[in-house]
């Protein structure tokens, strides 16, 4: 019995996450195609995150700036592929421990 009310949690759960992301895409493409949160003079999506903050240049890279105790950017890439590497592993070990 546990295990077909577990069975059908998850088909419940998958269910939602595949509307979900059918929204998100749908959301995504209509936004897009409405050219929605551009501001004009700048190009393409992702270019007003930083466009729209006068002097950007100064207040991201400047001394004050939070760098995680790196100055050098390979470094940096590599703190984030170690820490996906190992957030994939921990997800793997859970998957194994519920399973």
């Amino acid at each position: 019995m546990k295990e077909k009310t577990r069975e059908k949690t998850v088909k419940v759960m998958n269910r939602c996450a595949i509307v979900i992301c059918a929204v998100s895409l749908v959301i995504a493409i209509y936004l897009a195609s409405q050219n929605a949160g551009l501001i004009d003079g700048t190009f393409g999506p992702g270019s007003y995150y930083y466009s729209d903050i006068p002097n950007w240049e100064k207040i991201f890279l400047s001394e004050k700036t939070l760098h995680l105790g790196f100055d050098n950017p390979v470094a940096a890439y590599g703190f984030f592929i170690i820490w996906g590497l190992l957030s994939f592993k921990a997800l793997l070990w859970l998957d194994k421990k519920f399973k």
